[in-house]
């Protein structure tokens, strides 16, 4: 609010001092009228006018930004020092007090003074015309006129003592309407009665009102010098002050004598006037760049991919000392949940799910908290995300001691021996990987055919059951493909590789017998039919390889044969590996038609490919893991 008073009084100073340099002083009175009132209206309006402007934001940058973390960002800071007395003065409440004083102090001086006039109306004499009426009053006053109403002093209009010119001059303020100007500025100074630029605006308006009026009479009289005396004769401060209702009306006496005197006198030329009236075209518009406002509204224009940046609005809380800020404008309590409602129109479901504020407070009491949670809560915003809360949680409790047993565990992990595997992770959400590998800048097909990765993510958004099959993960750039139907999977891959870490499996035919062998790191183990350690000749090792691969199948140990027969004869073995701080590598095998049945890409009966994506386990350096295909290729060194 007041930024906004700055700016309309700033605009209000301009415009005045242009009329004062420029066209107080020229004989154009009836573009001046219209000139003022503009700009009152102006003033109040340019502050308000905001332009949307579309801004192209980088690609890479668009898709961080809609990622937003999975809790709120809250940041909680202790009060630093004790509040000072000074810092407890409610000041919004106190200017608001002196501004509702001085309001009513206005307002019962409008009100009297209409009333006074309305009365003056009623209880005199009324003679009706064809464009006015007068009003022939006992009070010792000079002519003056409020709308059609021209009041006289009745012992003077009786004996003919009013001048024809005092009476044209009245008649001009009736038929030209001043009245309504002079109540139109009356209601902004009613409102702004603490801004002096609307008296000055007031005073200008009202004598512009007299230069009418003599401009009017001046075209019926041959010499101005008589009506100039009439003129003289007729000022009087002292009625003036005596009689407020006058300020509402148009007075014969009103305003600088002198400046009307020479006014009169005053011709401007055709081309001067035009000059000066279409200078106020820049003036408006410098304005209007100057103190209107600018939003910037970002926009992905022709890109390849979409962020739910386009639909969310940015949400920062701010809570100082109990008041609440949203996005650097305060807000009060009842409305703090009707604000946030409208800044999230039109967000989809996934949207009020994926997004969260960010949220800082300081110096704000419990109890202050809870009244802003209990709104917070009646948002779409908390609903959405099961009654989520803008207090933080409270910090977890320190873990306890390890007991024996986890210290024995820990002690036969650092040997390199493995108690028991970590449980196998859990499948990342199809439009996760869609979204993540959109950043890495992957190349997308829908049915064999190229789409641009906005398609891909609105693929996934409306439609459930699709496949997705992903290759070169750990490259520059992948491809994914989606498909209605089941992705058969090929049987010529035999290695697997994501970003740090790969492995590679196979058979290969030494001196008649069929080795398996595992490569990870860099290091290749055989293993022989009857699942032995071998070298690469198939001799048997005279002792265990301690960083051999360890071999697990649905959490239970098993032999590099067996593992070796499930990979040969099951397509539908995910496989993931692991590798200890000590060097040794361990390989998980999993049936996903059995682990995996309630998956939306799981399509019954038919081998779809299921990509589980790097993820992070206790204690260990790698992790990959992947649907490893039947059948591998044999190897060659």
């Amino acid at each position: 609010m007041v930024l906004y008073l700055l700016k309309s009084t700033a605009c209000l100073t301009i415009f005045f001092l242009f009329y004062k340099g420029l066209l107080e002083n020229t004989s154009m009175h009836r573009f001046k009228r219209f000139y003022l009132l503009g700009c009152l209206i102006l003033s109040f309006l340019i502050p308000s006018i905001v332009f949307v402007q579309y801004v192209d934001m980088p690609v890479v940058e668009t898709l961080q930004t809609s990622l937003p973390p999975s809790e709120p960002n809250t940041v909680i800071s202790q009060p630093a020092k004790p509040i000072s007395d000074w810092e407890t003065i409610n000041f919004p409440l106190l200017a608001w007090s002196v501004y509702g004083f001085g309001l009513s102090l206005f307002s019962i001086r409008f009100g009297k003074n209409l009333v006074d006039i309305v009365r003056r109306i009623r209880r005199n004499q009324k003679i009706k015309e064809t464009s006015h009426i007068k009003v022939l009053i006992h009070e010792q006053l000079p002519p003056h006129t409020f709308l059609k109403y021209i009041f006289l002093e009745k012992e003077k209009f009786q004996s003919n003592a009013l001048d024809s010119e005092v009476l044209l001059h009245e008649e001009t303020h009736a038929m030209q309407r001043h009245t309504y100007d002079i109540l139109f500025v009356e209601i902004i100074q009613l409102l702004l009665w603490f801004n002096p630029l609307v008296y000055l605006f007031k005073h200008s308006i009202k004598l512009n009102h007299e230069f009418l009026a003599d401009e009017a009479v001046l075209r019926k009289l041959d010499s101005p010098k008589t009506y100039q005396n009439t003129l003289l004769s007729y000022l009087s401060a002292a009625s003036q002050s005596k009689y407020q209702s006058i300020t509402m009306a148009s007075a014969i006496h009103y305003s600088s004598i002198k400046k009307r005197f020479t006014i009169m006198r005053k011709q401007t030329s055709k081309k001067v006037k035009l000059i000066r009236m279409l200078l106020i075209l820049p003036l408006v518009s410098l304005l209007l760049l100057s103190f209107s406002e600018t939003q910037y509204v970002p926009r992905l224009s022709n890109a390849p991919i979409i962020s739910t940046d386009d639909v969310q609005q940015r949400i920062y809380i701010k809570i100082n000392k109990g008041q609440i800020t949203v996005n650097e404008k305060k807000v009060a309590l009842n409305d703090f949940a009707k604000t946030l409602n409208q800044m999230t129109k039109g967000w989809e479901k996934i949207d009020y799910t994926t997004y969260r504020p960010d949220i800082q407070i300081w110096n704000t009491s419990e109890a202050r908290l809870a009244e802003i949670d209990k709104e917070f809560k009646k948002t779409r915003l908390s609903k959405a995300n099961g009654g989520m809360s803008i207090i933080p949680p409270n910090p977890p409790a320190p873990p306890a001691p390890p007991t024996p047993e986890e210290l024995e565990e820990e002690e036969s992990l650092e040997n390199g021996s493995f108690t028991s595997p970590p449980p196998p992770p859990e499948p990342v959400h199809p439009l996760d990987h869609v979204i993540a590998m959109a950043k890495k800048g992957a190349d997308f097909y829908f049915e064999n055919r190229k789409i641009s990765s906005k398609e891909a993510i609105d693929l996934l958004k409306k439609q459930k059951n699709l496949n997705i099959e992903t290759k070169g993960q750990g490259s520059s750039k992948p491809q994914v493909r989606i498909s209605k139907n089941p992705i058969t999977i090929s049987k010529t891959s035999n290695t697997i590789e994501t970003t740090g870490f790969s492995i590679k499996t196979g058979t290969e035919n030494v001196n008649g017998e069929q080795l398996f062998y595992t490569t990870s790191g860099g290091k290749t183990h055989y293993f022989n039919g009857l699942g032995q350690s071998v070298d690469a000749t198939g001799k048997p090792l005279p002792e265990k390889d301690q960083n051999e691969p360890a071999f697990y199948y649905n959490e239970k140990v098993i032999s590099s044969d067996e593992a070796n027969k499930l990979l040969s004869s099951n397509t539908s073995i995910q496989v993931t590996s692991e590798t200890s701080e000590s060097g040794q590598s361990s390989v998980f095998l999993s049936n996903l038609l059995v682990m995996d049945s309630t998956n939306p890409n799981n399509t019954g009966g038919v081998v779809t490919l299921l990509l589980i994506f790097p993820m992070r386990w206790p204690r260990t350096h790698h992790s990959t893991s992947a649907t490893i295909p039947s059948a591998p290729k044999k190897h060659t060194n």
